[in-house]
């Protein structure tokens, strides 16, 4: 029912490609491949009873296709869905959420335990009939102050010490608008996801400038982690090759060594 996503296709509020295109309910864990299309550790499995519709986006644009498909609990407790050997690490989950326009409100609330129960965001959804071809955040809200949107975003998670991350969402919708009907509960929607994993940028080593005494050359710079190897040819056209590796973030060539290159290494990154 939904957009297909060929993997040349990019989407997403962190553009990418290769998204993973699942067709129905899979309870069964599904191996996922990362965004580079290589396969990957991590595997998906839906809580049984889920179903699917269509939100009636289009496929105009690949964006339009990612919102177009969505899986739902069938007006049960909630929809679960586990990610399962995903490598320690600092993440974000990016959370598509777009229901089809029938006349109702998308009061839902995701719940995600992994490491640690994080802090549920409650939101609104939007409907297909309120997309405008932009990526709007839902943050966090509760009542009447919920925020509308297409996508939440949990930040600075990680999984649990079984590698698995566990996504509740649930539906807080009692009103079918404008009709006054208490009760009803309205199937959350959920088109797809993100999972982003955070690794810190270093900058790379910078030579200062060189200083020179009688015990020789010492070299000094700045920026990455370490340990650092220190390299030296004699000619453009030669090879590296290593001299000394060092925690410190100096190096002193002596007096005697032969003129030529020298550059540093950081090997930690």
């Amino acid at each position: 029912k939904g957009g297909v996503l060929v993997p040349q296709d990019v989407a997403g509020v962190v553009q990418q490609e290769n998204y993973n295109e699942i067709s129905g309910v899979p309870t069964d864990p599904v191996a996922l491949v990362d965004a580079a299309g290589n396969a990957s550790p991590v595997t998906l499995s839906i809580v049984a009873g889920a179903g699917t519709s269509s939100t009636g986006t289009g496929l105009d644009t690949a964006d339009h296709a990612l919102l177009q498909g969505y899986i739902h609990n069938n007006n049960t407790a909630s929809l679960d869905v586990t990610l399962a050997g995903v490598p320690p690490g600092n993440y974000a989950l990016i959370l598509y959420t777009m229901g089809f326009n029938f006349n109702t409100k998308y009061d839902q609330t995701a719940n995600l335990v992994g490491a640690q129960a994080y802090p549920p965001i409650a939101y609104t959804a939007q409907h297909a009939g309120q997309y405008n071809g932009a990526y709007v955040r839902a943050v966090a809200g509760t009542g009447e102050t919920r925020a509308l949107g297409n996508y939440v975003e949990f930040e600075g998670i990680g999984p649990a010490v079984d590698g698995t991350l566990t996504l509740s969402i649930t539906s807080e919708a009692t009103d079918l608008l404008g009709t006054g009907a208490p009760g009803l509960t309205v199937a959350p929607a959920l088109n797809g996801f993100e999972l982003i994993k955070i690794v810190p940028v270093v900058k790379p080593p910078k030579l200062g400038v060189p200083t020179t005494d009688a015990g020789g050359v010492s070299f000094a710079w700045t920026g990455g982690t370490g340990p650092f190897k220190v390299q030296f040819k004699s000619h453009l056209t030669d090879a590296w090759g290593d001299l000394a590796t060092t925690p410190n973030k100096t190096y002193t060539a002596p007096a005697t060594a032969a003129a030529g290159f020298f550059r540093v290494v950081d090997t930690g990154n």
